[in-house]
């Protein structure tokens, strides 16, 4: 079943341009149709809205990362995102190993005591 932004908002006791912003920083792309007041998210996304209300730190901020090369463990992959200045290391699935170098992919960063650490969106899952 699908949910209006415009209940949402109003369930949530917020404007619709505060809600519109903090879906683009948590929901991809699958999780709502529609733009402006038309938009509709699925039950998982307005979950996910709903979450990162309560909860900041359990949602992941999502960033587009472009993949420079391996690092020396081949986990990792070096990556620049545009928000970020200089080298990032990012976790990867084995089943990606060398072949994100020159690609773009979505990273999540997920923030704790120790710091700021990057995955791959695959490995959320």
């Amino acid at each position: 079943m699908k949910i209006k932004c415009t209940a949402l908002a109003e369930e949530m006791s917020m404007e619709i341009d505060q809600l519109m912003a903090r879906a683009a920083r948590v929901l991809q792309p699958i999780h709502s149709k529609g733009k402006g007041k038309n938009t509709w998210f699925t039950e998982d996304g307005a979950d996910l809205i709903r979450q990162s209300e309560e909860a900041p730190l359990t949602v992941a901020h999502r960033y587009e990362a472009l993949g420079i090369k391996t690092a020396p463990n081949p986990r990792w992959l070096y990556c620049t995102i545009d928000t970020f200045k200089g080298k990032i290391t990012v976790a990867i699935p084995r089943k990606m190993q060398g072949r994100l170098v020159g690609k773009y992919f979505t990273a999540e960063a997920i923030q704790d005591i120790k710091g700021t650490t990057f995955r791959h969106e695959a490995l959320s899952r």
